[in-house]
């Protein structure tokens, strides 16, 4: 549970560097398993057995790097490590379920056209006050320029790579340019 405060204070290396010690530490190749602590000693197993909840856990802290719904703000890429925004292939979560609703975000690189865009689908019951799709580039460029369902948008944070799409709900297309 240490590392949701670096999530929700904007820390997403420390978030991310957090999330991946304890799934080294604590999960078991040997049970295919989370356990609740690494003692005796990192790398070897012992007698405890994997819990439910610590299964959750991990998954909640995955989950959580692609959509995060604190307060009234829902955040979609947060926390997704910049490695993976450097492979060709899509990096997504699906069917994520929120207060708001219902969030899928599939992110697809294009290295060709610099850009990276994310298709979002919101399946939302409830609007939240803000709702910001993250864009965390693999050599921490900031955003140049945005489109969003095809058309210029100017509501996004170059630097922190934050694109604000509230009141926007269904499937949208925003494509960040670097």
């Amino acid at each position: 549970a240490g590392l949701m405060p670096h999530l929700d204070r904007d820390e997403p290396e420390i978030y991310i560097w957090m999330f991946f010690n304890a799934w080294v530490a604590c999960y078991r190749e040997e049970i295919d398993a989370m356990v609740e602590h690494p003692a005796p000693a990192l790398g070897w197993s012992n007698s405890a057995h994997f819990k439910t909840s610590d299964q959750a856990n991990a998954v909640k802290w995955l989950r959580y790097m692609f959509v995060y719904a604190p307060g009234d703000t829902l955040h979609i890429g947060q926390a997704i490590p910049r490695a993976w925004m450097a492979k060709r292939s899509p990096v997504a979560a699906r069917g994520v379920s929120t207060r708001f609703g219902d969030v899928s975000v599939s992110y697809q690189t294009e290295p060709s056209a610099g850009s990276i865009s994310a298709t979002v689908d919101l399946s939302l019951r409830t609007q939240p006050k803000r709702t910001l799709v993250r864009f965390r580039h693999p050599e921490k460029k900031p955003i140049a320029s945005v489109q969003v369902n095809g058309k210029k948008h100017t509501k996004f944070d170059p630097a922190k790579g934050d694109v604000d799409i509230t009141g926007m709900s269904g499937e949208v297309l925003v494509r960040a340019r670097f």
